[in-house]
């Protein structure tokens, strides 16, 4: 992600998330869905349909439906 002048808690918190989500998104402890991918891409300037279909492959990755 790009975090480039920021510490965690405040990238976080531009985004919307606790600094414990975003860590767990980081790990891939945690999936995002669809919308809150796209809110992230928004708010860093990223196109939302990339960050959408990063967020499905995780999750068909994690059902083991590669």
């Amino acid at each position: 992600m790009i975090t480039e002048g920021y510490g965690t808690k405040e990238f976080a918190a531009t985004l919307g998330l606790s600094a414990q989500s975003l860590c767990d998104i980081e790990k891939g402890r945690r999936i995002p869905s669809a919308r809150r991918a796209a809110k992230i891409a928004n708010k860093i300037g990223q196109p939302a349909s990339y960050w959408i279909k990063l967020a499905f492959q995780d999750m068909l990755r994690l059902e083991n439906l590669d």
